[in-house]
């Protein structure tokens, strides 16, 4: 089994404002399991108020990695 995974940058076209700041663009994350060839998807979007950063979600991938 086979795990790949990008992080990126999802640019908005107009700022997003709400009573705790603007937001210009959304951080997240693209994984790819592959096992024998049969390719699953995923994404993530970053998420401030439960503190879970892009960092943060490759750190727990990283440190679960083996277990695949």
């Amino acid at each position: 089994m086979k795990l790949t995974y990008k992080s990126y940058s999802l640019p908005f076209v107009h700022p997003f404002t709400i009573s705790k700041g603007t937001k210009t663009h959304q951080p997240g994350l693209f994984v790819e399991l592959d096992f024998n060839g049969l390719k699953g998807y995923g994404e993530a979007p970053a998420i401030a108020y439960y503190d879970i950063p892009v960092e943060k979600m490759i750190a727990d991938i990283e440190a679960k990695k083996m277990l695949i």
